[in-house]
């Protein structure tokens, strides 16, 4: 297996309709079969004393039918992977806007590497064990 092939089978499996090469992080993730979508973009460097490349979760939504089965952390557990290959790191300010109250969706992120620093939860990337 050459060191691409885990990139290009990573591209085939979710699309990608926006893709900044400058900040090689995909900005949307999607998942077909159920139309869960993840939305993010550059962190301004103002904000939170980001440094250059961070990326903003802006969104990570999952349909109401889908709910509950784990498609939402397997979403981000695919954005955590690609932020930890490319050294990227990760914020969210987790705000509830479905069933989940905000303390259960901190709770969520927390379960995935985020830890609450000053106004937003970060995820710093994770050293590769390769």
């Amino acid at each position: 297996m050459t060191d691409e092939e885990p990139i290009k089978k990573f591209r085939e499996s979710v699309r990608t309709s926006a893709f900044d090469e400058r900040e090689q992080m995909p900005t949307i993730y999607t998942d077909r079969a159920t139309n869960t979508i993840a939305d993010l973009v550059p962190m301004p460097q103002f904000l939170a004393s980001a440094p250059p490349g961070s990326m903003l979760i802006t969104r990570i939504n999952v349909p109401i039918k889908v709910r509950g089965q784990g498609h939402g952390s397997a979403i981000l557990r695919r954005i955590c992977a690609d932020a930890d290959r490319l050294g990227v790191v990760l914020y969210v300010q987790p705000i509830s806007s479905g069933q989940w109250t905000n303390r259960t969706l901190r709770a969520w992120y927390t379960r995935h590497g985020f830890r609450y620093g000053r106004d937003y939860y970060t995820r710093q990337p994770r050293e590769r064990t390769n």
